[in-house]
């Protein structure tokens, strides 16, 4: 990507949407990192079990001033929904061995 270029207005469109999402997919990656856990899609074969104890939590990315990831963890604010979760608990994903 540093030598992406483009020769006109037409394959500048098309090289900045190269460039966001690369930067989308980058993002992502770490954010599916982050996440110790198995959640709906997301499945990892290191962590087999939804973990709503620990878990219970939207990942926020944000970049520094430097232009560097920044990840956080946010508790879901659960009194804003009507719909609570039965109980917070480790729970095996259906896909897990």
């Amino acid at each position: 990507l540093p030598r992406l270029s483009a020769a006109d207005p037409h394959e500048l469109v098309k090289a900045t949407g190269s460039r966001s999402i690369t930067l989308l997919a980058e993002l992502l990656l770490i954010s599916a990192l982050e996440r110790t856990e198995c959640r709906g899609p997301h499945y990892r074969e290191d962590y087999p079990y939804r973990d709503d104890v620990n878990w219970l939590k939207w990942v926020v990315i944000r970049m520094s001033s430097g232009g560097l990831p920044v990840v956080e963890t946010v508790p879901v604010p659960l009194s804003d929904y009507p719909v609570q979760p039965a109980q917070r608990k480790i729970i095996p994903h259906p896909i897990a061995p």
